[in-house]
């Protein structure tokens, strides 16, 4: 640096020209300045009990309200990985599966034997896996599914004319067997969702079990990425079957929130806003990676100095993420 600051003044002028370039072009692609607005309010916020919130958030989201189906909640691997893999065994027609990571080990291969065990009975087989997250997907496995009639796609493999979307990244979590039942959450394919959070090493998390239309709504969310990537329409009723209101009351009464890194309007962002405007009595939110925007702090802010019970659970230092926890 003291050679440069020594010699002539145009080499000075040529390499400031050129860092500014540089950090130019580097804000202009990744940084969308001005992207959000100044303030974000709602017209109204009815109770989360109330078909207005519904109305409101399907309207929000582009979705539509519907009602059907059951939603069962599974904590930890030792509740989901059973249930998941009895569903999959279970298939008869298709089975779609969509999971950010995929991880070698005990976990991979019981996924793997019972996606291969339905493939050969004729089971119609897709997995998309993700081009980061799934990078250590054992290909024995891949080669064992595609052999036995299953399909394998990724989505976003690093190539020229993508670097600019190559971080972001498929989190989606959309498991659906014969359109029919469908697992959603936070767990996916790795030794570390098998247990019941005993230690460090396995870790507490949620997966959701639904059927009928909210399965429906995951198997649409798996069809659109799946055509994205592979240029395959999914058609008929192995992937959509009727779906017909179920439960005492019509069944769960819902409507579908997809949101995806490259869209620009961050429906789930906005979702959770309203959701949380929503509060009246409690706000619970127990999130691993929680670094909320400026709107959503001042929102819930305002919500504990109203006299809502706001309770926020982090991750302590047991957490794959240090940076989002600093963050945090």
């Amino acid at each position: 640096m003291s050679e440069l600051l020594d010699g002539p003044w145009w080499i000075g002028f040529f390499w400031g020209t050129g860092l500014l370039a540089a950090v130019g072009a580097v804000v202009s692609l990744f940084f969308s300045l001005g992207r959000r607005p100044p303030a974000v309010r709602a017209t109204a916020t009815p109770p989360v009990d109330a078909p207005e919130f519904l109305d409101a958030a399907a309207g929000l989201v582009n979705s539509v309200p519907d009602r059907g189906g059951t939603v069962r909640l599974l904590n930890n691997g030792e509740q989901a990985f059973p249930a998941l893999l009895a569903d999959i065994r279970a298939a008869k027609h298709t089975v779609n599966w969509l999971a950010y990571i995929w991880e070698p080990g005990r976990c991979s291969d019981m996924v793997f034997a019972a996606l291969v065990e339905r493939a050969r009975a004729g089971v119609q087989v897709r997995v998309l896996l993700d081009a980061v997250g799934g990078m250590r997907c054992p290909d024995e496995g891949k080669d064992e599914l595609r052999a036995a009639g299953g399909t394998v796609a990724t989505f976003r493999p690093l190539r020229l004319g993508m670097l600019t979307r190559f971080y972001k990244r498929n989190h989606r979590r959309a498991i659906v067997i014969d359109g029919a039942v469908g697992y959603t959450g936070g767990m996916a394919v790795g030794d570390k969702w098998l247990g019941e959070a005993r230690g460090p090493e396995e870790w507490r998390d949620t997966m959701v079990r639904t059927t009928g239309c909210l399965a429906r709504d995951l198997q649409s969310h798996f069809a659109e990425d799946w055509a994205a990537v592979t240029g395959e329409i999914l058609v008929g009723e192995g992937f959509y079957p009727r779906c017909e209101p179920g439960g005492e009351d019509g069944g769960v009464r819902h409507t579908a929130v997809a949101s995806s890194p490259g869209a620009e309007q961050h429906p789930m962002r906005y979702f959770f806003l309203l959701s949380f405007l929503a509060a009246r009595r409690t706000l619970y939110v127990a999130s691993p990676y929680f670094v909320p925007d400026r709107h959503t702090r001042e929102a819930v802010a305002s919500l504990a100095r109203q006299g809502v019970d706001v309770r926020i659970l982090l991750p302590n230092h047991h957490t794959d993420a240090k940076p989002i926890r600093m963050a945090s």
